[in-house]
């Protein structure tokens, strides 16, 4: 993705916004499932504070960790974040196997809880907490269900205040504002007959969001963005200013039009990063990542723009190179969809798990390049050179 996230406010009289209207039969559904699903779930936490937070996401795209940056800001600000991270589908990895690259991730309810408690925030994984375990998750559901399931895991823990991310694009879940107009509705709608106050916004669901694809790689991009290294992705921390700022106005923590200059502010002076170090520490101390030192750097055969890079399939050839069994294996990129490059210049670099991965990757490659330099309206084949083995 090329900018950042923002909001898309619809004013009351947008005709789309009054088609993706539910009914109140609906809604009522959803709501409905919100509080049978949470009927059984453990008692929520007793929070020192009204401003629990979260966010989640539909935008099953590659990277977009913006969880970790998001959480060290909202408690470098004073609100709590618990977020307890779902276990990935097969040939997927969450954001607590990001994390996992980082400190622990596996606690039970009440270790997390304490955590959250101390610091601010905690990331954990959700099945070893037992948060809602006999709540349905798939990403392939209707809305109403993935909105019922999302909502009920953050009541579960006694969550105040959610940030849903949408993205919108071509291989993003929502291929035009139709759907995030729906979302949006029925999100804001049951959160409100629950106690949750919702805020849908929307994202362009282009291209993947940060420079590294697989948990090491994503990890390191956290950490750049939170250090303020001058190499941080610059997407990647726009979109975790801008998520980190609409949920600092969310839960009262900033006045409207202020939240996002508060995020700069808590983030450029180093508190969010002293915040996450003592998150880390807390959940059993802060790890550097390591990269699989098995490389291949893939490079443009002649000058031009980079013109396509297609998400599913970076995601696919990166769990080829051994994503996620082998947590230093992924994908770094080097150029992004409009990047002017030259002849010889790295486009992505592999880490792979094994010989036989990259090899099976560069086949792979071979056959449907991952990007695509775009000169003269004529196609570049990548060019393929042996950095390292």
């Amino acid at each position: 993705m090329t900018s950042m996230a923002t909001s898309d406010e619809v004013t009351t009289g947008d005709p789309l916004d009054q088609a993706a209207s539910h009914s109140d039969a609906a809604v009522g559904q959803v709501v409905d499932l919100v509080r049978a699903w949470t009927a059984a779930a453990l008692p929520a936490a007793l929070w020192d504070t009204a401003m629990v937070v979260d966010r989640h996401g539909l935008d099953s795209i590659p990277g977009h960790r913006t969880t970790p940056i998001v959480a060290a800001i909202l408690a470098a600000a004073g609100a709590t974040m618990p977020h307890f991270s779902l276990p990935a589908a097969k040939q997927a990895w969450s954001t607590a196997d990001t994390m996992s690259q980082l400190t622990g991730v596996r606690f039970d309810f009440l270790q997390a809880t304490s955590v959250a408690l101390r610091v601010g925030a905690c990331i954990a994984h959700s099945n070893t907490a037992l948060v809602a375990p006999h709540v349905p998750w798939n990403p392939t559901s209707s809305d109403s269900h993935l909105v019922a399931a999302a909502l009920a895991r953050r009541v579960a823990v006694g969550v105040r205040h959610l940030l849903i991310n949408v993205a919108v694009g071509r291989s993003a879940p929502a291929a035009d504002d139709t759907r995030l107009l729906r979302v949006r509705d029925l999100c804001e709608r049951t959160g409100a007959a629950v106690g949750l106050k919702v805020r849908v916004t929307r994202s362009v669901g282009s291209q993947p969001v940060g420079l590294g694809i697989g948990p090491a790689p994503e990890a390191l991009d956290v950490l750049a963005v939170l250090r303020g290294a001058a190499a941080a992705p610059i997407d990647l921390r726009m979109r975790a200013l801008n998520e980190a700022g609409q949920l600092l106005e969310l839960c009262g923590a900033s006045q409207a039009g202020h939240g996002e200059p508060d995020a700069w502010r808590l983030l450029d002076s180093g508190a969010a990063w002293s915040r996450f170090e003592a998150l880390c520490e807390a959940q059993g101390g802060l790890h550097e990542p390591a990269l699989a030192a098995l490389t291949r750097t893939v490079t443009a055969d002649h000058a031009g723009h980079v013109r396509s890079l297609d998400g599913t399939h970076l995601r696919r050839v990166a769990v080829m190179a051994g994503v996620p069994s082998s947590a230093g294996a992924g994908v770094v990129l080097h150029s992004r969809i409009g990047d002017r490059v030259e002849r010889g210049q790295p486009l992505f670099t592999l880490h792979a798990a094994d010989p036989r991965c990259l090899e099976m990757v560069m086949q792979e490659l071979r056959r449907v390049p991952l990007m695509r330099v775009d000169e003269h309206d004529l196609h570049s084949r990548n060019h393929l050179t042996n950095d390292s083995m």
